[in-house]
């Protein structure tokens, strides 16, 4: 027998318009899953759950939590199953919400250390080719600026190479494995 709850969760008003089925608690995708289960619940394992993509009659998709659990003294027969189905639409958009807020957050803070990583570089270069350019150093004095410059810029190419090489997605290392 299906609440009211249930039925109304998939817009259904009566449980002969609802037409109790496996196809109708779980998508044809998920269903061997559960096919399987029975087999396992057959040889004494007594619950399942699943987590997947649900429809309504008319075709509204939502997430949806199953759980099937056998009835004490039913365990032979699974004559008496249990299946409680809560909608989890909510939870789900809310945990990826999360994810999107710690992945902003996490860039934010990646950003913070890029921009002072390569500000003070840059500070350093234009501070010494102002002196450069007035032309009131002497000889040396013009090459230890040229070569803070160059120091610095090298600085700047390893720190973009550094941030180049984490962003790459690197390739699984193969592994041999026994046939």
């Amino acid at each position: 027998a299906w609440s009211k709850a249930s039925l109304a969760m998939y817009g259904a008003s009566s449980e002969e318009e609802i037409q109790v089925g496996l196809e109708r608690l779980v998508p044809a995708e998920a269903q061997h899953l559960f096919v399987d289960e029975l087999v396992w619940i057959a040889q004494g394992r007594t619950a399942f759950e699943w987590e997947g993509i649900n429809a309504t009659l008319s075709g509204k998709r939502f997430n949806v939590s199953l759980h099937w659990s056998v009835e004490p003294g039913y365990e032979q027969t699974l004559e008496r199953v249990l299946v409680t189905i809560e909608d989890i639409t909510e939870v789900k958009r809310l945990q990826q919400q999360m994810i999107r807020s710690e992945r902003l957050a996490a860039m934010g803070q990646i950003t913070a250390v890029l921009a002072h990583e390569v500000q003070n570089p840059l500070q350093a270069i234009h501070t010494n080719l102002e002196l450069l350019s007035s032309s009131l150093l002497e000889r040396d004095e013009q090459e230890e600026c040229l070569a803070i410059c160059l120091s610095e810029t090298q600085r700047l190419r390893e720190t973009t190479h550094n941030v180049l090489s984490m962003s790459r997605v690197q390739p699984e290392a193969s592994q041999p494995v026994s046939l």
